[in-house]
């Protein structure tokens, strides 16, 4: 086991351990692989849904927020469009944050 891991020990329904092991399966690797990475995976979209309700709340700005998701200003502006949320940005902020 590497450093910095834990062990966490979850009940699944019986047919999601199959697609898991049927994805597994698929590419070739272990079932711990598929978990581990889907897990990442879905903290990441965590983060960034929920830096983008503080932004629709108000609660923040649309850089601070970008800066909470870990991703950069225009990969949460894409994903507030693909999420019809409204931006509260005007272009000189933008280029304020970009450094421009």
């Amino acid at each position: 086991m590497e450093k910095n891991t834990v062990t966490i020990r979850i009940q699944i329904p019986k047919t999601l351990r199959e697609e898991i092991d049927a994805i597994a399966s698929k590419l070739g690797v272990g079932r711990e692989a598929i978990l581990r990475d889907a897990i990442a995976r879905g903290i990441n979209l965590l983060k960034i849904e929920y830096a983008a309700w503080l932004y629709m709340k108000k609660k923040m700005s649309l850089g601070r927020a970008a800066e909470v998701a870990g991703i950069s200003l225009w990969e949460l502006i894409d994903f507030l469009n693909s999420n019809k949320v409204p931006l509260r940005y005007r272009e000189e902020h933008v280029l304020r944050d970009l450094g421009d």
